[in-house]
């Protein structure tokens, strides 16, 4: 939430609850995993991200606003960047 929102009198947060923003994220991490198991495929490599540090601002890449809902229905798209 940006701190001009918040600062608004008239802010209802309450009518944030119903609007989603979803983005698309492209980060870069490095996994190590062990060789007993074998080669890890992508299930394994992301229980070992999600069981790993947080995913910290240096490893976001890029981050694009793909669409805004509200109350589940899609009401705009976009491919802008967000900051």
């Amino acid at each position: 939430m940006t701190p001009a929102i918040a600062s608004d009198p008239e802010f209802k947060a309450a009518a944030l609850d119903e609007i989603d923003v979803v983005y698309e994220v492209n980060l870069k991490c490095f996994v190590t995993a062990g060789a007993y198991n074998g080669i890890a495929d992508k299930a394994a490599l992301a229980q070992i991200i999600n069981d790993g540090p947080p995913i910290a601002p240096e490893n976001i890449e890029s981050a694009t606003i793909v669409e805004v809902r509200l109350s589940e229905e899609v009401i705009a798209s976009s491919t802008g960047d967000a900051q």
